[in-house]
């Protein structure tokens, strides 16, 4: 009977089974299964393992890959229980002394170490669970690095790592700090649906190709200020739980953004994107912004879209923040969008003590009114309301009993004359025929209905307006 290990992979080149080839009589038995020694689970025996029997168990890998690595073959390290802590840094020293490893579902009890490593080709840790630390500091991949559905217990240390190839992240769950300062991706750099349970942090990354982090989930502070995007960076419908700093450098490359989306994005803590240059079309349409983003000293490009994004900040700490994005849309005349920023900013002012209580009254009105000259029909609903309040107190002037039709066109008439001949009450020819009570509210109707139509006015002009 053969080692029960099996493992359904197009790539692995000696079938789904045991690649190990350990004759029967050497197999461990457990619930009636037959295992190797590298296959067997953590449990009975080799769960009690003292260090000397986890370093023979390592020296015999480190056989098997030189083997394969002196036939010039992949090492299949496939599903492999790694009893203890592992260090390859015997290979750091020896340019691609290391060949193509496959670690497809392994699992490395302990910490497992590949500080300074070379892999010459590709190197593939699909599957695989690193319950202790995994460390990749200054390791470089000489071809595709493969980590997608790959778990990593506690930190994960990729600081300065170079990966040549495509680097997959697919899926994978980070459950520690995961270090990727300073690391460089040159082909395509994939986190599509990764957890980050802890800090992610990317700061000063070089993407040379695109960087796909769609519906990634980042449970605390992620950090990619001064990464560098040379390529197109998608982050669609990713979760960002806590603060989100894509700040740039003072000097370029680390300071633009090339095409890069957020539509969907939910920004839960702070989203700092300081001292960039978006240099082609962005997207952040969808999702939320729980703090008012920070784009101090950007550039924003024209074609920026914030369409059915929320913005749920209206605090006074909000307003410089506002502010600013105001001042940018209007540099890339979107007056659509530099009225919502307008709005926003003296809905933020309203929140600060030190306003004045006639500021906040005035505003609350224009907000009440013409949403900050952004709606058109607020004031026509405003006209119209009006209109009918004041009808009707004009025609309780009316003592006549019944009240006729004819003295119902008289009473429209009369508000009619408050809306295009403002003031008239108070022409001499009406000095004696109306009362000095009904010439004041018709003279507040005139006031009112001027008042609105200058709002009209001004939010049909800021909607339509050229520059």
């Amino acid at each position: 009977m053969p080692c029960t290990f099996h493992l359904d992979d197009p790539l692995r080149e000696l079938g789904p089974g045991c690649q190990f080839g350990i004759p029967e009589d050497e197999l461990i038995k457990l619930n009636g299964e037959m295992w190797c020694e590298f296959h067997f689970p953590l449990k009975g025996v080799k769960a009690k393992w003292n260090e000397a029997q986890i370093k023979v168990f390592n020296e015999k890998i480190f056989g098997f890959i030189d083997k394969a690595s002196n036939d010039g073959k992949t090492a299949d390290l496939s599903g492999v229980v790694f009893p203890g802590s592992i260090s390859f840094n015997r290979y750091a020293d020896k340019s691609n002394d290391l060949p193509g490893v496959r670690f497809f579902g392994a699992m490395f009890n302990g910490d497992a170490r590949f500080d300074g490593v070379t892999f010459g080709g590709d190197a593939g840790f699909e599957g695989a669970t690193f319950g202790g630390d995994a460390g990749f500091e200054g390791t470089t991949f000489g071809g595709d690095a493969g980590f997608d559905e790959t778990t990593f217990s506690g930190a994960a240390a990729f600081h300065g790592v170079t990966f040549r190839g495509i680097a997959w992240f697919r899926e994978a769950t980070f459950g520690g700090i995961a270090w990727f300062h300073g690391a460089t991706f040159a082909g395509l750099a994939w986190f599509h649906a990764a957890t980050f349970s802890s800090v992610a942090g990317f700061g000063g990354a070089t993407f040379s190709g695109d960087a796909a982090f769609h519906g990634a989930t980042f449970s605390d502070i992620a950090q990619f200020h001064g990464a560098t995007f040379g390529g197109d960076a998608g982050f669609e419908g990713a979760m960002f739980s806590d603060d989100a700093n894509f700040s740039g450098s003072s000097s370029p490359p680390g300071d633009s953004f090339l095409r890069i989306t957020f539509a969907g994005t939910n920004f839960n803590g702070q989203a700092r994107f300081t001292n960039r240059h978006f240099l082609e079309s962005t997207d952040f349409g969808g999702g939320l912004f729980k703090k008012a983003p920070e784009f101090h000293n950007c550039t924003l490009h024209q074609d920026t879209n914030f369409d059915g994004r929320q913005f749920e900040d209206h605090s006074g700490e909000a307003v410089r923040a506002y502010r600013t994005l105001k001042l940018a849309m209007e540099k890339v005349r979107s007056w659509t969008e530099q009225a919502r920023f307008f709005a926003y900013e003296q809905q933020s002012l309203r929140a600060q003590p030190d306003t004045p209580r006639w500021v906040k009254l005035f505003s609350r009105l224009y907000e009440v009114t013409a949403n900050y000259g952004q709606s058109c029909m607020r004031p026509v609903a405003g006209f119209a309301g009006t209109f009918a309040v004041f009808f009707l107190v004009y025609l309780a002037f009316k003592t006549k009993v019944p009240i006729t039709w004819a003295d119902i066109g008289d009473v429209a008439r009369f508000g009619l004359q408050q809306v295009f001949r403002p003031f008239q009450a108070f022409s001499p020819s009406h000095k004696d025929s109306i009362p000095l009570i009904l010439a004041l509210l018709a003279a507040l109707h005139s006031v009112l209905n001027l008042s609105f139509l200058t709002l009209f006015i001004l939010a049909l002009r800021r909607r339509f307006k050229i520059g």
